[in-house]
């Protein structure tokens, strides 16, 4: 009997859930099938949780389809598949499609339901003392994005500032790229806060990161440099902005 680690269909189930499903979603959606057809016909060979995962993947390609009620129903699925398998709420696993279906809740406008799965998330997150962790970060981010479109943006600043705090301490494990967009989006609701000096201020200091970071010749970088002069531009101080926004697009230039 072949090892579970070494079975080519775990393989599969492995390497697919790598796969970039925003690339070609349909394709993906396929490969998934095709895989599900061979996994049902292996029976007990593939265990229960790999089932699950498989399922999650699913949730993937429908969210990337913009099917999001198909996305939530395969998120839902996989989540029962782990606990009927004995999964408990330790596993980032288990986690990971805990936040994931949450994000998907959001897209069908079922906030109310998203925002106490964050919570209880978070909560467990900090109870296990994981709070500097890409996954606590990633978490962060999301809790951010769903208060800001419910308009509660004294929460969402307070999760995307934490978010940008640790994820700034964990430089490394998470990409300078991811660093730079949590960054300039804490700037950002700030700036929706009215607190435009420290938006200015958390702006600036974005763009000195994203161009030492990832250097002058990137997206995210002449993004950085042209939100900067846009706040300058808001608090009337014209002469910066216009310098901050012919050197972003300068950088866009460069990239042509």
């Amino acid at each position: 009997a072949k090892s579970a680690k070494t079975d080519p269909l775990v393989m599969e189930i492995d390497a697919i859930q790598l796969e970039d499903y925003a690339k070609d979603p349909a394709a993906s959606l396929a490969k998934l099938e095709a895989l599900s057809k061979r996994v049902e016909a292996a029976g007990k060979r593939v265990s229960a949780v790999k089932r699950a995962e498989l399922r999650s993947a699913y949730a993937s390609a429908y969210f990337y389809l913009q099917d999001y009620a198909r996305s939530v129903a395969a998120s839902d699925a996989a989540i029962a598949m782990m606990r009927a398998a004995g999964v408990d709420d330790a596993s980032p696993t288990l986690r990971d499609m805990q936040k994931n279906r949450a994000t998907m809740l959001v897209k069908v406008g079922r906030m109310d339901e998203a925002l106490p799965v964050f919570d209880m998330l978070r909560q467990r997150y900090l109870a296990r003392n994981e709070k500097r962790t890409q996954r606590y970060v990633s978490l962060m981010n999301e809790v951010a994005v769903v208060n800001f479109m419910n308009g509660r943006y004294v929460e969402a600043e307070a999760a995307m500032g934490e978010a940008t705090v640790i994820a700034r301490e964990l430089e490394g494990e998470v990409m300078p790229q991811q660093v730079a967009l949590f960054w300039q989006n804490w700037a950002s609701i700030l700036g929706e806060l009215g607190q435009l000096g420290r938006a200015i201020e958390e702006s600036q200091a974005v763009a000195k990161y994203a161009e030492y970071k990832l250097g002058p010749k990137h997206t995210t970088t002449a993004i950085a440099f042209h939100t900067l002069g846009t706040r300058l531009q808001d608090a009337g101080r014209y002469a910066e902005s216009e310098a901050v926004l012919r050197r972003a697009l300068e950088m866009r230039l460069a990239m042509l």
